[in-house]
């Protein structure tokens, strides 16, 4: 991964895929040889940096603003998994995604680099299937994009407060919504 001062036109390298800190973590999980980075994204504060990483499986990766890698996730296990920082916040939410021929629940996980902790945050069942999430800009709900067919889809909206309230809208394709929508479900 490379970064680019806009200001100077200067690009330097962050990490590189042989980087040793980088091959020993994933040998020890069982991973084998980084091939790939995918989908880096800077956290909220600029301390950090998580990317996909593609070895045997994919895994988040997050690494310091010099190319430190200070954190891994779990490995994907399907289609569909995602990454996003929380708002405002260090701490990175990923999921591993679904398989069609492995089914299990849908998991999405916070990651806090600072401390390497890694938790389940939300489970849901694998129907129907959970596609895609977003946090809303307060960081107070977890939008999740649940699909029955492809004419119709879901989105659940969960508190991600103590009181875990659950509300839900359903949409047929074509149908966008925005976070304002979304912020005023709960009134």
């Amino acid at each position: 991964m490379q970064v680019l001062d806009v200001g100077t036109g200067q690009v330097s390298s962050l990490v590189a895929l042989d980087d040793p800190n980088l091959r020993r973590r994933l040998m020890r999980a069982g991973l084998g040889k980084a091939v790939q980075f995918i989908g880096p994204s800077w956290s909220p504060s600029g301390a950090y940096v998580a990317s996909w990483v593609n070895a045997s499986l994919p895994v988040p990766a997050v690494f310091t603003g010099d190319g430190q890698l200070v954190a891994l996730g779990h490995p994907a296990r399907g289609n569909a998994y995602t990454l996003s920082w929380r708002p405002g916040s260090d701490e990175l939410l990923y999921t591993t995604g679904f398989s069609l021929e492995k089914p299990k629940p849908w998991v999405l996980r916070q990651l806090d680099p600072s401390n390497g902790s890694d938790r389940v945050l939300v489970t849901r069942s694998n129907r129907p299937l959970t596609t895609d999430f977003s946090v809303s800009p307060s960081g107070r709900w977890l939008a999740l994009l649940r699909w029955r067919s492809d004419l119709y889809q879901k989105i659940v909206f969960l508190d991600l407060t103590e009181q875990q309230q659950s509300r839900s809208l359903a949409f047929s394709s074509g149908e966008i919504l925005a976070w304002g929508t979304a912020e005023q479900i709960q009134a």
